[in-house]
């Protein structure tokens, strides 16, 4: 099982991303993170933002992407279309 950054990246990234999951605990939320990591596509990608390679879990049934720091910490996870993931830079993805 993955663990997240740290507890507070958790709870900040719940914050962010509660919407996509109406209803659901942090708790929940990170079961979701876990779940798309075992059942996703992986693949990696260039971060646009900060020029470092990231690895993302995609899970197409549910649309939710979970993603990965080189070390394999959870950074983030949120719900997004396929072609999101397809368009990432360097994206490795399909």
């Amino acid at each position: 099982m993955a663990e997240w950054k740290s507890p507070r990246h958790l709870q900040g990234h719940f914050r962010s991303h509660a919407h996509e999951f109406p209803g659901a605990s942090i708790e929940d939320y990170d079961t979701s993170a876990q779940e798309t990591l075992d059942l996703g596509i992986y693949f990696t990608y260039t971060d646009g933002t900060t020029g470092e390679e990231r690895t993302g879990c995609y899970h197409r049934e549910t649309g939710r992407l979970t993603i990965l720091d080189e070390t394999d910490a959870i950074i983030s996870h949120f719900h997004c279309p396929e072609h999101y993931v397809v368009n990432l830079d360097d994206s490795t993805y399909g």
